[in-house]
């Protein structure tokens, strides 16, 4: 999965979902690489894919509430 996030970092989505693919192909249950594929895919605009991962929409919706909680 480390690769995978620096390509993320770098912002190298397309790239970083392999390394992703594989990764959740071995060890499925592994939520951060769940999270960080859905990441990618948001970053692609690939929106709803990206909300297709349940992990990762708890997570979205979650930093979004934070934020409009802070804004008030």
């Amino acid at each position: 999965m480390g690769k995978g996030h620096a390509l993320l970092g770098m912002q190298q989505y397309e790239e970083s979902l392999q390394y992703f693919d594989d990764v959740l192909k071995i060890n499925p249950d592994i939520k951060e690489t769940h999270i960080y594929k859905g990441m990618a895919l948001y970053s692609l605009g690939k929106y709803d894919e990206a909300m297709d991962i349940e992990v990762f929409r708890t997570e979205f919706a979650e930093r979004f509430k934070d934020q409009l909680e802070k804004k008030e």
